[in-house]
C-alpha cells in the first residue's frame, strides 16, 4: 500500500511539473515550478537537480526516471547537498 501510495504521489507530482502534458519535465518546466511553489532553489540548483534525475541526459525527465530515483536515493538528502 505504501509504494502504491508513493508512486500516486509522484504521479501527482510529475504531472504538476509537467504543464505542458508533454509526459516529459524540460528544465524550463521545472525552473517555472520552482519559481510558483517557492521551493527555493537557485537556478543552480535547479539545474544540478535536473542532471541528476535526468539519466539519460536527454534534457527530458521522463516518469520512469523520477520514480527510479526516489526508489535510489532520497531527494531531500540530495537537496541537503546541494545547500552546503
Amino acid at each position: 500500500l505504501f509504494m502504491k501510495q508513493r508512486r500516486l504521489d509522484l504521479r501527482c507530482i510529475f504531472s504538476l511539473i509537467d504543464t505542458d502534458e508533454s509526459k516529459g519535465i524540460s528544465i524550463d518546466e521545472l525552473e517555472e515550478r520552482n519559481d510558483d511553489l517557492d521551493l527555493g532553489l537557485t537556478k543552480a540548483e535547479v539545474n544540478c537537480l535536473f542532471e541528476h534525475i535526468d539519466a539519460d541526459g536527454d534534457e527530458t525527465i521522463t516518469y520512469q526516471e523520477l520514480v527510479t530515483e526516489f526508489k535510489e536515493e532520497n531527494i531531500e538528502h540530495l537537496l541537503m547537498q546541494m545547500k552546503k
